[in-house]
């Protein structure tokens, strides 16, 4: 198995790139290291036999004043976190890590229409608020939306 899939690495995704892959796909948002770990297990079992493909969505906030080109964390810090995640994972995956001013936005402006759209959740409705928010946000837009709850 190899994990070591490209790590895109950008202030959003290009729409034009996310569009041109024909692979399945399933979109994990990373929320914490534990949550994304159940959600990429349960992306695991989802696209086992579909030949789909996992694709990790990491934004990562770049605060004012700072360009968002030049975060204040070095991205091959990032690039270095997200790798170890995923040699953790029992699947492939590709990792897109998005620099961006919002957590939000940025998930918003990597996940192309009408994708399938993993959140890892801690159980109970007060820990899991953040994911739960970004949920009803994607299923407005049209993706459709699993929480991946974690105990």
């Amino acid at each position: 198995m190899n994990n070591a899939w490209p790590v895109h690495l950008g202030v959003s995704a290009p729409q034009q790139e996310l569009r041109a892959d024909p692979a399945f796909e399933l979109v994990v948002v990373f929320t914490d290291v534990s949550e994304t770990l159940v959600a990429l297990g349960t992306a695991a079992r989802l696209a086992h036999g579909l030949g789909a493909r996992i694709r990790l969505v990491a934004p990562q906030i770049v605060p004012f004043p700072a360009p968002l080109e030049q975060p204040p964390v070095d991205p091959g810090f990032a690039e270095r976190k997200f790798r170890v995640i995923a040699e953790q994972s029992p699947v492939d995956m590709m990792i897109n890590i998005c620099l961006c001013r919002d957590w939000e936005a940025g998930v918003l402006q990597s996940v192309k229409p009408g994708s399938i759209v993993l959140l890892g959740a801690a159980k109970g409705w007060w820990r899991s608020r953040k994911q739960r928010s970004l949920a009803r946000m994607l299923r407005h837009r049209g993706q459709q939306v699993i929480l991946s709850e974690s105990d």
